[in-house]
């Protein structure tokens, strides 16, 4: 029998390459693959033929699914945390007997790892399955906290996605387009670092009221000391990724006290900073390069392991390519 391409709605990411599955065995292999949930699906209706859609990042112990499909019934096990956005089309999930409705535009939930029984119709949703290690050490790098923040993890909970300005729905949107920009390469994202910027986000959908009062109450920083030592660590782990996340657990202030800091000092972000620091860094191997320097391994030790944007950002900077840095070293200018 020929297949029947449906009119489904469109993946949040992912369209042009996605996994098109037409039966549940083929389905629920690929699913638990990529989520490591322990689950079971069926039809929930007789009048369409079964087709589900899926395409997937993975980055780190981060998990992101796009789904897309026709109705279906489903219990998952999982051993980790999730949020399910509804893109399009309304879905059920029972907890423990409890109804949690996820409502496009409107409301996601978050599950605890665990059982859950959820139904659908047509629709597309985007899943994220997240480590409660990472979104804790996020949380607590990010309300500089010492104690720790309490997220709450162990509660299903609907989660609001519009919050004063903030439109989380749109957020994953364009989260979901910078993941089709890179064509999902996932060591590209990786660098990018778009699982600390989901991982922000999430902690923010979690306990927005926390980020009103930080937003209230933030103080002025004016500690030249602390500021000194994230520089310091800054130049001396140029070869590494970094990351304001990390920045923040180093210096035990907020992103926007630091971002205020870096503004008044260097008139730029603490991220612009960082750039900087690693092309000057580059130049000045550059210019001391022997016959045996490697662009590419100056690349590297600079923290970039893309050499295409490495070579754009020195030339921006520099007004010339690496190559013609290296070679005016090499003759002697």
């Amino acid at each position: 029998m020929a297949k029947v391409k449906l009119a489904l709605p469109p993946l949040v990411f992912g369209n042009s390459r996605p996994k098109i599955d037409w039966d549940l065995d083929q389905m629920l292999v690929r699913v638990n693959s990529i989520t490591n949930w322990v689950s079971e699906f069926d039809f929930l209706s007789t009048e369409l033929p079964f087709q589900h859609r899926t395409s997937a990042l993975k980055v780190d112990d981060l998990r992101m699914m796009a789904v897309s499909s026709t109705p279906t019934v489903m219990k998952v096990y999982s051993p980790d945390c999730t949020i399910a956005i509804a893109i399009e089309g309304v879905v059920d999930t029972w907890i423990d007997n409890k109804l949690f409705k996820i409502d496009p535009g409107k409301y996601a939930v978050f599950y605890p790892k665990g059982k859950r029984h959820t139904e659908g119709l047509i629709k597309t949703c985007l899943l994220i399955s997240i480590s409660e290690e990472s979104l804790n050490k996020t949380a607590k790098a990010m309300l500089g906290d010492k104690e720790g923040v309490d997220l709450d993890l162990n509660t299903p909970r609907r989660l609001s996605l519009k919050v004063g300005k903030l439109d989380f729905t749109a957020i994953f949107i364009q989260t979901a387009q910078l993941i089709d920009q890179f064509k999902g390469d996932e060591l590209l994202l990786k660098s990018l670092g778009i699982d600390d910027s989901v991982y922000r986000i999430l902690v923010m959908m979690l306990r927005p009221e926390l980020f009103l009062e930080v937003s209230l109450k933030e103080k002025d920083f004016s500690s030249t000391h602390t500021l000194d030592l994230v520089c310091e660590y800054i130049q001396g782990n140029l070869n590494k990724p970094i990351s304001l996340t990390t920045l923040e657990a180093l210096s035990g202030i907020s992103a926007r006290t630091l971002q205020l800091a870096f503004i008044r000092k260097f008139a730029c972000t603490p991220m612009d900073w960082v750039k900087a620091q690693r092309l000057a860094y580059a130049h000045q191997l550059l210019l001391s390069a022997t016959s045996s320097t490697k662009i590419g391994v100056i690349a590297a030790t600079c923290g970039y392991s893309n050499f295409g944007d490495f070579s754009r950002y020195y030339a921006k900077r520099y007004n010339e390519l690496p190559s013609e840095t290296l070679a005016k070293a090499l003759k002697g200018d």
